[in-house]
């Protein structure tokens, strides 16, 4: 079995020996370069890099639609906007016609007065 005290002495090595350190801590006497200016234009640099790019290629396959179970058939909700459309028209003739009505009952009844 291992000791406790050999887990920590295996842990001190790694410690000391591992790479990933922190950088240090600046001092009051690094200051940073005040009015630090860039001539760089960031709008043509990136365009010019989207220009020069590859194309990114795709992995999928393309579908074959053709070969699809419903191909060709009618989908179901232009079939039911149809019929909701046809309702709307028969309403309307049997609005037009209940007016056609009306004015000719009070033609009938405007000629009989006289």
């Amino acid at each position: 079995m291992i000791n406790l005290t050999q887990i920590s002495k295996i842990a001190e090595k790694l410690r000391s020996t591992s790479e990933i350190r922190k950088p240090p801590i600046p001092t009051l006497a690094d200051k940073p370069i005040m009015g630090l200016k860039s001539d760089k234009n960031y709008v043509t640099a990136n365009a010019v890099d989207v220009i020069l790019m590859q194309p990114k290629r795709k992995l999928t396959e393309e579908k074959n639609y053709l070969t699809k179970k419903n191909f060709g058939l009618v989908p179901n909700y232009l079939s039911t906007l149809r019929q909701n459309v046809e309702n709307e028209y028969k309403s309307i003739r049997e609005m037009q016609i209940r007016t056609k009505e009306e004015e000719s009952k009070r033609k009938y009844i405007i000629f009989n007065k006289t």
